[in-house]
């Protein structure tokens, strides 16, 4: 059989329906081009190249020739805000000209001054043109009613979202966009921030006008159609941003930075956040034969805010949609989605079984023969063992050192390939491992149901060795029965968008142990696929993002510990420890397993432990993996893990698995808040007595209303809804201490624009996470370290962690501050 790693495609249309697509002429982005990006004067390099004015400065030349700049108010911001919302409602009743106008008003909010040196226009025009006809003719549909629109709005006569003319052009911003993309990228050079602070004034814009037009009814329909301009732009430029940073991620690799943290969370509609209207319109589309607990955690996870899924579940279903789907114990169909434990492929204990056989090889089904370990041999190697191809035969495994030459396999076992050394595997299975592991140029191969014995020692020290099987074998070999149904003979660019949504939806990508395994062995991971033939993964990244869909390939950011690792050209033979110590941090690590399970417990720290290179401390337990950290970003510790309660530790996760593990807790998935890595939030210090740093709080002593800044003889309504909802959080969380603190995470970066404590982003579906301690005020102490030569030792009261809260959106938060040193035991 001729097996080959797949790495080039024949050619083949980018698009499978060019009318879905974009379109836009060249000679219109040359116009833009020319006329919009303007060349600094000689000698002179302008503050910003590529500037988008976000209303939060201002600057002025002074008398001595520099720049002065001046901060605007928050009443200042709100009026230049009104004031575009106003100049683009002037624009849109002109409703024979509302697109030259409406234009005319937004393209004064961004100005480009940047030539490049290395790019020719005919370059800059003909590379532009391809990355916006990768884009959807049409962005996501809000739910207006455009009936009220006058028809002149319209292209048809029909008055539908594809039909509206804001909804179908080609905003000039947008071209500004993709050409700063391809400027920046030949120049080496890159500001996402600059894009995503684009993106958020706009939101604060759209925001703006969804309360003006619920305010003003005589305007709501020029309201309306101003909203969906500005979201036409805005759902386009997001694809766009994170197509961007994704090809970035290609070029220098994995990066700990996250642009969804710097998405504003605003309203699209009445009511209606932009988490909320992503999930409502991904839950209308998705297929009825796929899994509804992995599209949850696909459509909830921030990095989709703003996503279109609809060419992915048509992907989806074009790829998979006549397998059958078992979500169900006993039966056949795909779950609802509201509770993992309800979902067969999520929630299973994987027990042995062979239930696999390999159809191009001939097998009995009902009585295959087993190839069992040789535990003398098995006990002569030392270090990682794999199974040698040369001296095992169809009885016994016979074992060397694993090396450069291994192949690993990684799979789960529900999918029939799992087992134990002693019990032995299908021989039919062991004969396509090792004619797979010579096709590839391999010398043997490591599978777990072959190279992890039962015992318990062994079984330990076989785990130590795991990272060194996956980062130093040749090629690691993804084994899921869905992707193996993928033929892969013809490999277009639809049959590489196939593989990718195919890799994200799998269940290969839900498991915790596989997640080790491919982020380990990222470098140099393959997939089976029909015909035991195999594609490299970097191979369809790289496919997908240079000439797929671009509402295909920003999903690829979900699989970010499959990306290239920043840390290039290692010297692999080494102890893994020496050559890539821990470049991956903690809570980017707690992230990635926060919704992914291992079936034996104690295996999800295990694995924590070993995705951050530290198995070879031989912790042995979550109390002491703890104890190993030196601080942790305080963003990261507002999810629902539950927590320890050993003295000091109330804040620390007990699990990265943040999921309910009991049936009997809340179990909504409205209620499920993963862990983010958080990177731009304060650092926080962990020391023996517990966890000191910097949060926003608002301290409240219980049974004095006083304390929340209020006089006790008058309330407003507002300042009763809030005081209400301090008493349900005391209800909730059973509090009985004197003092109640929420915190909110202090931004460690200015440019971010969100350094308040209102203003924070937040990951929840709707309200805003704040955490919940309370206190006695009984233990009073400073921290450890010793503070600078201007500084003052700041005190603070014991404080023990509680709970996270979600706060609505629609009540009114009390006043926090800015708290240096906050310590919780």
């Amino acid at each position: 059989m001729g097996l080959n790693i797949q790495r080039e495609s024949r050619s083949s249309n980018i698009m499978d329906n060019v009318t879905d697509c974009l379109s836009i002429s060249g000679d219109a982005i040359k116009d833009i081009y020319e006329q919009d990006f303007h060349a600094p004067v000689r000698g002179l390099r302008p503050a910003f190249d590529f500037e988008w004015d976000e209303a939060y400065t201002t600057s002025r030349e002074g008398q001595d020739g520099k720049q002065i700049i001046k901060y605007y108010t928050t009443e200042e911001r709100h009026d230049k805000i009104m004031q575009t919302c106003n100049d683009l409602l002037t624009a849109a009743a002109d409703v024979n000209f509302h697109v030259t106008k409406l234009e005319a008003v937004f393209t004064t909010l961004l100005s480009c001054q940047w030539r490049p040196e290395k790019l020719s226009t005919a370059t800059i025009v003909d590379d532009t043109k391809k990355i916006l006809q990768r884009l959807p003719h049409v962005s996501l549909n809000l739910p207006e009613n455009l009936g009220m629109l006058p028809s002149g709005y319209f292209s048809t006569d029909q008055k539908e979202w594809n039909s509206l003319i804001v909804t179908s052009m080609v905003h000039r911003n947008l071209v500004c966009f993709a050409i700063y993309h391809i400027i920046t990228l030949s120049e080496g050079g890159y500001m996402e921030m600059t894009l995503q602070e684009g993106l958020n004034h706009v939101a604060e814009i759209i925001q703006q006008c969804v309360e003006n037009g619920n305010a003003d009814v005589a305007q709501k329909p020029y309201w309306v159609l101003v909203r969906c301009y500005l979201w036409s732009f805005w759902q386009r430029a997001r694809l766009l941003h994170s197509y961007f940073v994704m090809t970035r991620r290609l070029v220098i690799g994995l990066t700990e930075n996250t642009p969804y943290q710097w998405m504003r969370n605003y309203q699209v509609s009445q009511g209606l956040s932009l988490r909320a209207f992503t999930e409502q319109a991904a839950q209308v589309r998705k297929p009825p034969e796929m899994c509804g607990w992995k599209c949850e955690l696909i459509i909830g996870d921030p990095v989709c805010l703003g996503f279109d899924f609809t060419l992915l579940f048509r992907r989806f279903e074009k790829a998979f949609g006549a397998m059958q789907t078992s979500c169900h114990f006993n039966l056949h169909g795909a779950c609802e989605g509201q509770d993992w434990h309800h979902c067969a492929r999520f929630n299973r204990t994987e027990g042995a079984n062979q239930t696999m056989h390999d159809s191009t090889q001939d097998h009995e089904y009902d009585n295959e023969p087993r190839v069992v370990w040789d535990e003398a041999s098995y006990r002569r190697v030392e270090g990682a063992r794999a199974v040698c191809i040369s001296e095992s035969d169809d009885s016994y495994f016979k074992y060397c050192t694993a090396s450069q030459r291994t192949l690993a396999f990684s799979h789960v076992w529900s999918h029939g390939q799992g087992g134990r050394p002693h019990e032995g595997i299908n021989r039919c299975l062991h004969h396509r491992y090792i004619q797979l592991a010579k096709q590839l140029g391999c010398d043997s191969y490591w599978i777990d149901s072959a190279c992890i014995p039962e015992p318990d020692d062994l079984r330990k020290e076989a785990i130590t060795h795991i990272n060194d099987v996956f980062y130093e074998s040749k090629y690691v070999l993804v084994c899921d029965k869905e992707l193996m149904s993928i033929n892969i003979d013809d490999l277009t660019t639809e049959c590489y968008e196939w593989l990718l949504t195919g890799v994200l939806l799998s269940d290969w990508n839900i498991r915790a142990w596989t997640m080790l395994e491919a982020l380990k062995g990222r470098e140099h991971v393959a997939i089976l696929c029909q015909g035991n033939k195999t594609v490299m993964f970097k191979d369809i990244i790289e496919q997908v993002c240079h000439n797929g869909r671009i509402d295909i390939a920003v999903f690829a950011s979900l699989l970010p510990h499959m990306l290239p690792s920043q840390i290039e050209g290692r010297i692999k033979g080494k102890v893994l420890q020496e050559v890539s110590p821990n470049d991956i941090s903690l809570e980017v690590i707690g992230s990635w397993l926060s919704h992914r399970p291992s079936s034996r417990k104690g295996d999800d720290v295990t694995i924590w432990s070993l995705c951050l290179n530290q198995h070879r401390a031989r912790i042995k337990d979550v109390v002491e993996f703890w104890r190993q950290q030196k601080g942790v970003n305080s963003g990261f510790l507002l999810s629902s893990s539950d927590r320890l309660s050993q003295p000091g530790l109330s804040w620390a996760p007990s699990t990265p698995f943040a999921l309910p593990e009991s049936r009997d807790q809340e179990l909504s998935i409205d209620l499920f808040h993963r862990p983010l890595d958080s990177v731009d939030t304060a650092r926080l210090s962990i020391q023996p007595d517990g966890l000191w740093g910097q949060w926003w709080a608002y301290e409240h002593q219980v049974g004095l209303r006083a304390s929340i800044g209020w006089a006790t003889t008058y309330m407003s309504t507002t300042q009763r809804q809030t005081y209400r909802e301090i008493k349900k959080i005391r209800r909730k969380f059973r509090l009985k201490a004197r003092y109640i603190a929420l915190l909110r995470p202090v931004s460690s970066r200015v440019y971010t624009r969100y350094d308040g404590a209102t203003a924070t982003p937040s990951a929840s579906k709707s309200g805003i996470l704040v955490a919940v301690c309370d206190s006695d005020h009984t233990e009073r102490k400073q921290p450890l370290k010793i503070p600078q030569a201007d500084q003052k030792p700041v005190h603070s009261y014991k404080w023990i962690w509680r709970g996270v809260y979600q706060w609505p959106t629609e009540v009114v938060m009390p006043n926090f501050v800015k708290v240096p040193d906050f310590w919780i035991g």
